[in-house]
Order: C-alpha cells, then sequence, then structure tokens
C-alpha cells in the first residue's frame, strides 16, 4: 500500500473534525469515513484539496455516497425497540442528521 491511512485521516480532520474511519480493506485499496452531514459546508473545500494532493497521499480517486435505503432499513432492523421509538419521535430530524461516507481508492494503475 503506497499510502498512509492514519495520514490522510489526519488531512481530512483538518477540514472534518468529526471524520471517523469506517472501515479499511488493504486487498482492495479502499478506505472509507464516515463524514458528519453536519459538516457538509466543508465538504466542498475537502474535496478540492484532496483532488490537488491526492497523488503525494498515494492514492487515484475518491467518492461520496449517502446510504440507502436499504442501508437504512437494516440499520433501524437492528435497533432494539427504545432505540426505534426514539428514531420514530425524532422523525424528519433523524434524516437530516444521515452520515455519508466518503471511498478513497488507494491501489495505482
Amino acid at each position: 500500500l503506497l499510502c498512509d491511512p492514519a495520514k490522510i485521516l489526519k488531512f481530512i480532520k483538518k477540514y472534518i473534525p468529526e471524520v471517523e474511519l469506517l472501515d479499511y480493506t488493504d486487498e482492495q485499496g479502499i478506505l472509507e469515513y464516515i463524514l458528519p452531514f453536519e459538516s457538509r459546508k466543508a465538504f466542498s473545500e475537502l474535496f478540492m484539496q484532496i483532488e490537488e494532493a491526492k497523488n503525494s497521499y498515494g492514492f487515484k480517486s475518491f467518492g461520496l455516497s449517502a446510504p440507502t435505503l436499504q442501508e437504512v432499513f437494516l440499520e433501524i432492523n437492528d435497533m432494539d425497540e427504545a432505540e426505534f421509538d426514539n428514531v420514530v419521535r425524532v422523525g424528519v430530524d433523524t434524516v437530516k442528521k444521515r452520515r455519508r461516507s466518503s471511498v478513497v481508492n488507494t491501489k495505482k494503475r
């Protein structure tokens, strides 16, 4: 692997301090981060800086995805009754607080 996941996380934290590493797959060269939706105003600047610095950090591409409806249903299905009641009470605010994840492909061509 040509990139350093800790170095990339530190770089992202300069723009979004609440970022979390979700998954790291060395075989496929993929890093996935959770970017809080509340930080969406910083996404544009972060992505511009990543695009400029990606070669020096050892990756070739990156992307952004939102949870699918199936993922939301599976997450709700895994909740216990108390957690589910809280989600139902919160209602629309829960949707606004959904997290988005960024995928960084670290494999060079």
